[in-house]
């Protein structure tokens, strides 16, 4: 990983651990590749992360800008991402 990306992460993940929620939505809404990032040890993204934390209006937030990306792969598609587990940030919500 660039040292930028390093930095950032490290921004990203800074801000989640201290529920500062809206930075973290305008961070994601700056650098949508961040919204890609696995960013627990579990291999969870901030989508995961704002999902277990019951984050419902950041879920949202985040939803939108996936929904207006341009994705196209379905590997690469956001939802679809899954951490070490193998659960996509849908089946936490399912599970919660």
């Amino acid at each position: 990983m660039a040292e930028k990306e390093e930095t950032i992460k490290k921004n990203l993940i800074k801000r989640v651990m201290k529920g500062e929620w809206k930075e973290v939505v305008e961070i994601c809404g700056r650098q949508p590749e961040v919204r890609r990032m696995k960013i627990t040890q579990s291999g969870g993204t901030t989508l995961h992360t704002a999902v277990y934390e019951g984050q419902e209006q950041v879920v949202k937030d985040l939803l939108d800008m996936i929904e207006d990306s341009d994705a196209n792969d379905d590997d690469e598609r956001e939802l679809a991402l899954a951490d070490k587990k193998g659960n996509t940030a849908l089946h936490l919500a399912a599970k919660m």
